[in-house]
């Protein structure tokens, strides 16, 4: 079954108290980019489909598009660099954890080609 968008809702309940008139309202459950209209999913499937799969933003449109649902590519990009913004915490708290470490076990070779090695 092929991938496909749909609309998630949310419904929060509203309480009023009529004593004292004060509205009180469920909070809504936090967003990868708060106040906007994309749920985690989506935004990560634009960050894998641009940095992963090398996906550029007129092509995610276009594949957007014939699924019925306009995404401009200011739209992904934005969304990509919101997205990026949300990740640079966990990532300096992940950097610090491994730059503490005493020892880095790491490939001599990392980076070349990994062929067989001619003496």
């Amino acid at each position: 079954m092929p991938a496909e968008f749909f609309v998630h809702r949310h419904i929060y309940g509203k309480w009023a108290c009529c004593c004292y008139q004060y509205l009180v309202q469920a909070p809504a459950l936090p967003q990868v980019i708060n106040g906007s209209t994309p749920a985690a999913g989506l935004v990560a499937h634009t960050l894998i489909s641009r940095f992963v799969d090398h996906l550029p933003y007129y092509r995610r449109e276009a594949i957007n598009a014939r699924s019925n649902v306009h995404t401009p590519r200011s739209t992904l990009a934005s969304w990509s660099g919101q997205a990026g913004a949300a990740l640079e915490p966990p990532y300096e708290i992940h950097k610090r954890f491994v730059l503490a470490a005493r020892v880095f076990h790491g490939r001599r070779d990392a980076g070349r080609d990994a062929g067989p090695r001619r003496r």
